[in-house]
């Protein structure tokens, strides 16, 4: 058999087949030849009530099978994915990207009568109509890989190899594939905990904005966009690359905070997870924060640029403030920070956090830091278009 990288390595897209269609049909069929617990659920599913359940030991794993037929239209197909029992073949149609037609149906259905003893299985990531619409006594039906995963995932603890179960089920789960996680009885208070938070972190940050003096003379804030109560809700997905922000922003004019175009962003407020890779290690995991930070994205050659803005901000490390690069290493960050927790023991909590946020303003403000550090990214980033 061949190596599974090996054969990822050479799909590439067709006109009717995406390249991670075939991708995703390789691991499933990988999944299936390595752990007859899933290959046995899976023909489960697929062959409830039409036909008699083969066992998974004597079952061949085929993909992208390419058919023969006395007949032109029937010769030369590419069947996805062919479970190869004693007793039935089972075709099966991946959908993930494209759509299904029926005319590209009815082949795999009059190939399946042609060879005899098979029966037409689609399994989409979406709705499939023409799936919906098929009454043929050879279409065993139309299936969901999310409904899949979530069985493969209860099977957990009869598979051997973990880490290929695993990669397969978070590669469906970034796909919109499933599995759905079940509920704890910890989360169920979550919604109410979350507005609760989300309601007393605005109303602090709304007070916050008056008090804050301007970051320079009236030529450094002319440089500079300021949103008061700038909000970011966190992306639990991880798809958008966003941690949760609420607070008083600065940024490039034109370029709006957290867009790949902002190089430069200067943040007064709260930090809360899921935290990306942007972000600082957390202090406190999956707890906030409450942070003044510049961030910076150089052009290039990071470690440098870090050398540079170490030798302008030294009287601000000794007062408190830190300097490190981004977890993906991409920018740099000025910071100074305390978990949300630890104002918490304090008699004022409320008024501590907003003496926190402002006196570390007021720090950096009286640096005259601020339009340095954006001066200095300024220079990598090169004069912008007239049209900006």
């Amino acid at each position: 058999m061949s190596n599974l990288f090996v054969r990822l390595a050479k799909f590439r897209g067709r006109p009717e087949k995406s390249s991670i269609e075939n991708f995703f049909t390789e691991l499933v069929a990988e999944l299936l030849r390595q752990e007859k617990a899933i290959l046995g659920e899976t023909l489960r599913i697929l062959l409830k009530g039409k036909e008699a359940l083969p066992r998974a030991e004597g079952v061949e794993v085929r993909t992208q099978f390419p058919t023969r037929s006395r007949k032109p239209e029937l010769s030369g197909l590419q069947l996805d994915l062919v479970l190869e029992c004693r007793t039935v073949n089972v075709i099966i149609e991946n959908k993930v990207d494209s759509d299904l037609t029926k005319e590209q149906l009815q082949q795999y259905l009059d190939y399946a009568e042609e060879i005899g003893a098979s029966k037409v299985a689609v399994i989409s990531r979406d709705r499939c109509p023409e799936a919906e619409r098929c009454g043929h006594r050879l279409f065993l039906h139309g299936f969901f890989w999310s409904d899949l995963a979530s069985a493969w995932s209860a099977r957990r603890e009869s598979v051997s190899n973990q880490y290929l179960l695993k990669g397969v089920l978070e590669f469906m789960k970034e796909q919109n594939m499933g599995p759905a996680e079940p509920f704890d009885q910890e989360e169920l208070r979550a919604p109410a905990l979350w507005s609760s938070f989300s309601r007393k972190v605005h109303a602090l940050m709304s007070c916050l904005p008056r008090r804050l003096e301007p970051i320079g003379d009236p030529g450094d804030e002319k440089e500079l966009n300021r949103t008061d109560l700038y909000s970011n809700r966190p992306d639990p997905s991880g798809r958008l690359k966003q941690s949760g922000l609420t607070g008083t922003s600065w940024t490039p004019l034109s370029t709006p905070p957290g867009t790949l175009k902002c190089d430069f962003w200067y943040f007064v407020g709260f930090a809360y997870p899921p935290y990306r890779e942007w972000w600082l290690p957390p202090l406190r995991e999956e707890e906030p924060e409450v942070v003044v930070f510049v961030a910076m994205w150089p052009s290039s050659d990071v470690g440098r640029f870090e050398e540079q803005v170490r030798a302008s901000v030294g009287p601000l490390l000794a007062s408190g403030f830190e300097l490190d690069p981004s977890q993906d290493r991409a920018g740099v960050m000025l910071f100074r920070r305390r978990p949300l927790r630890e104002f918490l023991t304090e008699a004022d909590s409320v008024s501590r956090i907003i003496e926190f946020l402002e006196s570390s303003h007021r720090t950096l403000v009286a640096s005259e830091q601020i339009p340095r550090l954006h001066e200095l990214i300024r220079k990598q980033r090169g004069p912008l278009p007239s049209s900006a």
